[in-house]
């Protein structure tokens, strides 16, 4: 089996069950986005290019000395194998995950338009599903490019270069509009440090320990620890300046749903210490300022007040001198990083707390069952000055969490269910989180159809 012949047979059917998948998404591309069928595309053509490569390498290197002949057959199974398990773990689960069974198909031009603003690069967006209850994003380059390690040579497509930006949400959450504010927040979070480098932009001091110089290998784990904490500080404070206390709240459902407040990782911290500094956030927003905003954050401020001057404990680490290192230089740069977040949003980006009539407006509509994706503004007296403007997803999301967070009130009434009942309580939750795909939907439609003078 470790023989280059055997490689090679091995790859063959490796080439024929990615091609006959391939294949299977080829058959409905009339249901695709134009972005899904431009990466199934390049795809399609990266695969049979390296297909075709690989044989005319295999077979040119029939004529070279059998002395070197197995060890060049063998880099050449391995530079193909490379681009098959490319294909295999990365893209063809995020093709299989856009049919419309796995996402919400309302979210997909939103959420382009939301990542074209992040990144003015304008990358393709391909919102797919995933097992299991985790949110992600993630940048690929023109899959096309893969193929160039085995061809040697640039591969045409007719999909275009575009680089592609992979939206994965639970296919098991699909319609629970709910908790896609991560997606549209903290995920897109991300978009935006990309583009700012905003965490990149850090440098962290020098490692001081207490046993005396630390190691190369110390250091590059402090540098480590810092940058993959930062990442998700930075995607969280964006979140919150876009999308206010709907931000705070999605997350915490989430975390709640898959473990505790509590807990570092080496690539996450805590969620209770990024809670706190989320809150920071909105405080600044002037959200602790209005007595009904402050009522769906005062148990989260209580439930994480100085969980930043915790001791960290990041369960991989046998002594935590590192990971607390790490933390005491990151929180002290949490001021200079909002400072920078609130500096790369424009002004319409940011929701603060003078909009909160306009959520509360929302959630009265929602309560009443109503979908509220668009807002009559004018006199409408003789002047005719009158037109119809899109209601902003911040303010439709926030207005959905107002809803669910005051128990429902008014909704449950209409529809006859009672909150305090579990299953008529989760039938009250598909109902409102329909009312907000609806809105999204009609507010996404009003944006490119405007009406009025």
């Amino acid at each position: 089996m470790l023989d280059p012949t055997s490689r090679a047979q091995a790859l063959a059917r490796r080439f024929n069950n990615v091609l006959t998948a391939l294949g299977s998404l080829d058959d409905r591309k009339e249901t695709l986005t134009p972005a899904t069928a431009a990466l199934l595309a390049q795809v399609q053509d990266a695969v049979e290019a390296t297909r075709q490569a690989f044989e005319e390498r295999w077979n040119n290197l029939a004529a070279v000395d059998p002395a070197v002949r197995d060890r060049l057959r063998t880099n050449l199974c391995d530079q193909v194998l490379r681009v098959l398990a490319e294909v295999a773990q990365t893209l063809l689960p995020a093709l299989d995950g856009t049919t419309s069974q796995g996402i919400p198909v309302e979210l997909d031009p939103i959420l382009t338009r939301l990542a074209h603003r992040a990144d003015p690069t304008n990358p393709a967006v391909i919102l797919s599903s995933a097992p299991g209850f985790q949110y992600s994003v993630q940048r690929v380059a023109a899959p096309i490019q893969m193929a160039t390690s085995v061809t040697g040579k640039t591969v045409s497509t007719t999909a275009g270069l575009s680089t592609f930006l992979f939206l994965r949400l639970p296919k098991i959450e699909r319609d629970s509009a709910l908790l896609h504010v991560i997606l549209a927040g903290h995920e897109l979070g991300h978009v935006r440090d990309w583009a700012t480098q905003t965490s990149q932009n850090l440098v962290p001091p020098p490692l001081v320990l207490s046993t005396g110089a630390a190691r190369a290998e110390d250091i590059v784990t402090h540098k480590n620890l810092i940058s993959f904490w930062a990442r998700e500080i930075v995607a969280d404070i964006f979140a919150a300046f876009i999308f206010g206390p709907a931000s705070l709240l999605s997350f915490t459902e989430l975390v709640l749903t898959v473990g505790t407040l509590s807990g570092d990782s080496f690539t996450h911290p805590g969620p209770n210490r990024r809670i706190e500094i989320i809150l920071g956030v909105l405080r600044q927003l002037d959200y602790f300022d209005n007595q009904e905003a402050r009522a769906l954050l005062s148990d989260l401020e209580k439930a994480t007040a100085g969980a930043a001057a915790t001791p960290v404990v990041v369960q991989q680490f046998s002594g935590q001198e590192i990971p607390q290192a790490a933390w005491d230089w990151l929180s002290s740069q949490v001021p200079s990083l909002i400072a920078q977040c609130q500096s790369a949003l424009a002004p319409d980006e940011i929701l603060d707390a003078g909009k909160w009539q306009e959520i509360e407006a929302a959630a009265s509509q929602l309560s009443r069952g109503r979908p509220f994706g668009e807002l009559v503004t004018g006199s409408g007296d003789a002047s005719g000055d009158i037109s119809v403007i899109p209601v902003p997803e911040p303010i439709i999301l926030n207005a959905g969490w107002l809803v669910r967070m005051r128990g429902y009130e008014g909704l449950a009434k209409i529809v006859d269910l009672d909150p305090r009942d579990t299953k008529q309580s989760a039938d009250l939750a598909a109902i409102l989180d329909g009312l907000l795909l609806k809105s999204l939907e009609i507010s996404d439609w009003r944006l490119n159809n405007a009406w009025g003078k």
